[in-house]
């Protein structure tokens, strides 16, 4: 059986990505009940603004402190001189302190598992005059606009080891009911879209671009440079974001408000791939309908119509002023997890606080459902127990087909799967579909339960998928299926599978012991530190680019790869390839009786000099890789990979483009960093290696292969005369043992 190519991401659940709240169909009039609800919300990443005529005065309460009580899975804090302050006029607030006092009561009774610590107080907060907000407390994430800081220890708490990174105050909900609690638990209603505005002000909102002169364009933000500009077509986000729709004769109509998040936004979230982001626009030199001009932070209500012109943004643009996201998309578990805690006044009695817990207990319940709605990821209200987070990805698969472990043009077969949960707890409920990447393959078996996925563990799922493989499909493209995982929870796994069709496997090393490899066996590198080295790869990057992967090429136990310097040690600088070249060279390979084989692996390859002015400029350090058939005495060059990757990708070389075939086959990869003063940043990676033959029903055109000679080779090519159609030696001796036991692949995967 072919080596297979798996990816994996969890994907939205959605069935589009705008359009997706309380606003209804584009074309309709959409009745916006508060047009300016957001007008006192704000987002602080970093200190803190209190009211300045808001002055606490140590207040006489003359009650004994209350313990955190825990009300369903509500929080109440009893409030006291630590957590609220009182001014000289009796009114209460959330100060400075008042905040780290409310999380340190959290966290010394329940570990520091929460994303977020969310309060909703039973009083007007006058420290911060009635408004909401999100106090940011560590940020990790780069190329959305907020600076990367770690303030925990500002907080009481460990810098390493927990998760809270953010506290946010949603005052009280009768501020948003306009005295009143009802109506706020509707689901994707309008108080479920202020709390999803808060708790994503963890990442949102503050996307700039570069405009076609080149400088930094601001024109897509609006009120405090932390939310949507009311004239840009932000698909109705929560974040002040309207849906216009382009009436084409220079007129916009605003359709609604409300309806969730922007694909800018998932994809700032991580929650989608920058090539998933539609190209959007916003309105310049607007005016209303009376002529009058508007500017970014206009209340435009909905069905009101704006004359203005029209402003494309691509996320090309975006991309060039921000940088991509780190980490990238689909990277981080997407679960996120909110503590509610309902915050009373000092001495005030529970039949005057007991309906604001009623009413936020029917929210923590709801809100999960909105949540997961506009984002395709889980939120986690609960307190009482630590909700499933699962991560499922494909852990094994088997293919049973003619008896022969090959698939072939035309060729019924089936795939058995075994998925593994790599996240917490058990997955109860999870659906698995096998779905066909391209019309050249038929799944005829529907989607099917799995048992319960406990943490860790690899379980088959029911009845084999049957497959149909085309007759007109390609040998040396593949057979590209998808399996799918949707959770109970919302989150929907993708791991892509990449079946060689008429492909033999002769050989396959995933790089998880290595012990006949050898680095420098010449003794002649010159490299002084980034030298290759079998390691876990640690991620780092800069600048916005990724130098070092956050996982090998097959993530499974070993989770081992062949890298320039494995250890990110803290900056991209500091053990990357420095001070000449590095070389990796392989055990010996037997190739003699085969008839036309390629060298496939799979390389990360950065080259870049970050310490020029503007963009990084790329360093001249191509991966060279070449062949020896002597054992290594000598070797020709097979191939040299000079794009920057970051990420994994596939390579592939024919061999008999450069030397003739024997049984004492060697391969060298090297690198080196020859840049000026060293100012190179180069780091390189090779895994699962593996040598592949095709066969007979491929029908392939060939050249007769050639004795010797230097390939060129640019990645993925099978050289010039494509490649042999001949089986090798039948199944049997070593390759009908290989074949069996090659059933069972861990599979790969890569985070998008």
């Amino acid at each position: 059986m072919p080596v297979a190519v798996m990816q994996i991401r969890w994907i939205l659940g959605l069935s589009a990505l705008f359009v997706l709240g309380c606003g209804g169909p584009v074309g309709t009039d959409v009745p916006e009940v508060h047009p300016s609800h957001y007008e006192n919300d704000t987002d602080r990443s970093q200190g803190f603004e209190p009211n300045p005529d808001f002055v606490p005065v140590t207040p006489e309460i003359a009650i004994k402190r209350s313990a955190l009580s825990l009300e369903g899975e509500i929080l109440v804090l009893e409030g006291d001189a630590q957590t609220v302050a009182q001014n000289g006029l009796g009114n209460f607030g959330i100060t400075e302190d008042n905040q780290r006092a409310i999380v340190a009561r959290v966290l010394a009774m329940y570990p520091d598992e929460f994303d977020t610590i969310q309060i909703y107080t039973t009083f007007e907060d006058q420290a911060h005059a009635g408004i909401a907000y999100y106090q940011g407390i560590k940020n990790d994430v780069s190329g959305v606009g907020k600076m990367q800081f770690n303030n925990r220890p500002g907080w009481g708490l460990p810098a390493l080891g927990g998760r809270l990174s953010g506290f946010s105050n949603m005052n009280s909900m009768l501020m948003w009911g306009n005295g009143s609690f009802a109506g706020l638990n509707e689901i994707e209603g309008f108080y479920h879209g202020v709390i999803a505005h808060e708790l994503s002000h963890r990442w949102l909102f503050n996307m700039r671009f570069r405009d076609a002169n080149n400088m930094t364009s601001f024109a897509l933000l609006g009120r405090d440079s932390a939310h949507w500009s009311t004239l840009a077509q932000a698909y109705g986000s929560v974040h002040d974001g309207r849906l216009y729709v382009d009436n084409g004769d220079g007129t916009f109509t605003n359709r609604g408000t409300d309806m969730g998040f922007s694909p800018l936004e998932l994809y700032a979230m991580g929650r989608l791939s920058a090539d998933d982001v539609d190209d959007f626009f916003y309105i310049s030199d607007a005016t209303d309908a009376a002529g009058d001009p508007l500017n970014r932070t206009s209340n435009v209500r909905t069905g009101d119509v704006v004359t203005g012109t029209r402003r494309n943004v691509t996320m090309e643009m975006i991309l060039e002023e921000m940088m991509p996201r780190i980490p990238a998309p689909f990277v981080e578990p997407p679960y996120y997890r909110a503590a509610f805690v309902l915050v009373t006044e000092p001495g005030e009695p529970r039949a005057s606080w007991s309906q604001h817990l009623d009413v936020l207990q029917d929210v923590a319940e709801d809100f999960p459902t909105t949540w997961n709605n506009w984002t395709g990821g889980s939120m986690c209200t609960k307190v009482s127990e630590r909700c499933p987070e699962p991560e499922i990805v494909l852990g094994q698969f088997e293919i049973m087909d003619d008896g022969d472990g090959i698939i072939a043009p035309g060729e019924a077969f089936s795939v058995r799967v075994f998925a593994q949960n790599n996240g917490i707890g058990t997955a109860e409920g999870v659906v698995v579909e096998l779905v066909a990447d391209n019309g050249a393959t038929t799944v005829q078996t529907a989607a099917q339960n799995a048992p319960p996925l406990p943490f860790g563990e690899l379980v088959q799922i029911g009845t084999p998928f049957m497959v149909t493989a085309s007759s007109t499909i390609t040998c040396d493209v593949g057979l590209p299926l998808i399996a799918r995982f949707t959770t109970t929870q919302g989150p929907v796994f993708e791991e892509r599978i990449e079946l060689g069709v008429g492909s033999r496997e002769l050989r396959f090393d995933p790089l998880n012991e290595a012990p006949d490899w050898r680095v420098n066996p010449d003794g002649a590198d010159s490299a002084t530190s980034g030298t290759w080295a079998l390691g876990e790869p640690e991620t780092g990057g800069v600048a916005g680019i990724v130098t070092q992967p956050p996982t090998d090429h097959t993530p499974g136990d070993a989770k081992l790869a062949f890298m320039t310097g494995p250890e990110f040690k803290g900056f991209v600088s500091s053990n990357d390839l420095d001070g000449g070249r590095t070389t990796l060279e392989s055990p010996v390979f037997a190739l003699g009786d085969a008839v036309d084989p390629s060298l496939v692996f799979y390389a990360w390859h950065v080259a870049y000099d970050f310490s020029v002015q503007g963009d990084p400029a790329p360093v001249d350090a191509p991966l060279i890789v070449s062949v020896s058939n002597d054992g290594g005495a000598s070797y020709v060059e097979l191939g040299r990979y000079e794009e920057n990757t970051e990420e994994w990708t596939r390579v592939s070389y024919r061999i008999r483009d450069a030397v003739a075939l024997t049984n004492r086959m060697r391969f060298r990869f090297s690198i080196a960093d020859e840049s000026a003063g060293g100012r190179g940043t180069v780091e390189a990676g090779i895994d699962d290696l593996s040598i592949v033959n095709f066969l007979d029903e491929c029908n392939m055109d060939v050249e007769t292969p050639r004795d010797g000679g230097v390939g060129g080779g640019d990645g993925d090519s099978m050289g010039d005369g494509g490649c042999g159609c001949r089986d090798v030696g039948g199944t049997s001796s070593w390759w009908a043992a290989f074949a069996v036991a090659a059933l069972f692949v861990l599979g790969r995967r890569r985070r998008e």
